[in-house]
């Protein structure tokens, strides 16, 4: 891989609010499906952070000017519209001035890097003398979009907000199962977590989604609906529904996989169910909700709600 050159420019100020929300950059979009990959972590099981310096004695010798180098990059930020990963590096600012030898600069750069949005871990730091440092780090990796007002904002599994969003205008068929009816508002700042039990029992459903469901089946979903999670609209509807592509279906799932706890089908009953359902009719059914918590191998067609 190149060497790329921290950029000269200094980190602005944490922004807040609308400001804060203009410097998310606007996403040019391509299929969430592809983002959706599991199990690639890097580093090799380290998770405390390593500064090595190879060639030590060698290092009052250079010249004093480093670059980054990024070891093992997970080959999905192709995927991410308009990543470059120079915008992670812009963390490092504050450091450019700062001369190879000295001793403090390999855990400066994983603090600074460790406040951008993309890295989740840095996990070692190598400084080499010819310049070269060396950064092992474990990066966020979006899973959905969570649909607030018109907008549609990037997060990981754990629910921390990525630097992209879409207008909801421009969403189209191919970009997989987005979260709807969460009841906080987006953080102001990327990299911070989105709050609520709303969201993590969507995001739970999400992630099983795109991990178990045929490609087949899951086109017809388009996203979760958290809005009755802890019973807000109903305390006998399901708290998580899976609205459909077609116009007045949903699916009445229920709670989270792994969460059922006795009381409702598994996460994988259910699925089974739908998956059968399709086939024997090329489709999902497009009249009227589809309730499929019932521990029996049916699924109930319950009259199309008002």
């Amino acid at each position: 891989m190149s060497r790329a050159k921290p950029k000269a420019r200094r980190p602005s100020a944490r922004k807040s609010g609308a400001s804060a929300a203009r410097s998310i950059r606007t996403l040019p979009w391509k299929p969430i499906g592809l983002l959706a990959l599991w199990g690639l972590t890097l580093g090799a099981g380290a998770y405390g952070l390593q500064v090595i310096e190879d060639g030590a004695h060698a290092l009052n010798h250079a010249d004093g000017r480093w670059a980054i180098e990024w070891v093992d990059p997970p080959a999905w930020l192709a995927d991410i519209p308009d990543f470059d990963q120079r915008d992670v590096e812009t963390t490092l600012g504050s450091l450019q001035h700062v001369p190879l030898r000295d001793p403090d600069l390999g855990v400066g750069i994983a603090e600074a890097l460790q406040t951008s949005p993309w890295i989740a871990a840095v996990n070692e730091v190598r400084k080499r003398s010819d310049g070269v440092i060396r950064v092992r780090a474990t990066f966020r990796r979006p899973l959905t979009m969570i649909e607030f007002g018109h907008t549609g904002y990037l997060v990981d599994d754990e629910g921390v907000l990525l630097p992209r969003f879409i207008s909801l205008d421009y969403r189209r068929p191919d970009h997989g199962v987005f979260l709807r009816g969460v009841q906080a508002s987006p953080p102001t700042t990327p990299g911070t977590r989105w709050e609520g039990e709303d969201v993590q029992a969507g995001l739970k459903l999400v992630k099983y989604l795109h991990e178990k469901t045929p490609a087949l089946l899951r086109s017809e979903f388009r996203a979760v609906d958290v809005s009755n999670v802890g019973g807000r609209r109903s305390p006998l509807a399901a708290p998580l529904r899976i609205i459909t592509i077609h116009p007045g279906s949903y699916i009445e799932w229920g709670r989270a996989p792994g969460e059922e706890y006795d009381m409702e089908a598994r996460a994988d009953a259910k699925l089974a169910k739908l998956w059968v359902l399709h086939a024997e009719l090329r489709s999902l059914p497009n009249n009227g909700p589809l309730d499929v918590r019932d521990a029996d191998n049916r699924i109930h067609l319950e009259p199309q709600a008002d």
